[in-house]
């Protein structure tokens, strides 16, 4: 099945050395495709179901400062795999993904230098199967 997720992380605000205030958001942007196998059964009973895939992901790093039209906004792309597993109960769904992104990259910081990141991560979701 085809999936779309736009993920906004926390927002990190601060002050740098010469005491003028900055923020760093990150988000990340994903296309992804997975198989899924669910147990049978009835349709109102609790049913487990496991899931693989492969996605796109689209990582965003943007620093802004204040006071200054000082912005860096970059972004770097990553195809990594993906891993559900949950239970289903009528057209409601429970599921836990593990998400591996990795991506090396100069962009994010202004050093030149290829820079290796983890954005790996586990989500918990409620979501809603539309019925055939």
């Amino acid at each position: 099945s085809p999936a779309f997720q736009f993920v906004k992380y926390r927002v990190h605000e601060d002050y740098d050395e010469a005491a003028a205030r900055f923020r760093i958001a990150t988000s990340a942007v994903r296309f992804g495709c997975d198989v899924f196998y669910q147990a049978p059964g009835p349709i109102w009973s609790w049913r487990p179901f496991v899931g693989a895939g492969l996605e796109l992901t689209q990582n965003r790093y943007k620093e802004e400062f204040e006071g200054d039209a000082t912005s860096y906004d970059a972004r770097a792309n990553a195809v990594g795999p993906r891993a559900h597993a949950g239970v289903r109960y009528g057209d409601f769904m429970f599921t836990l993904s593990l998400l591996w992104t990795r991506i090396t990259t100069p962009r994010f910081f202004f050093t030149g230098e290829d820079t290796h990141y983890s954005w790996d991560s586990a989500q918990v979701s409620v979501g809603y199967a539309l019925p055939h």
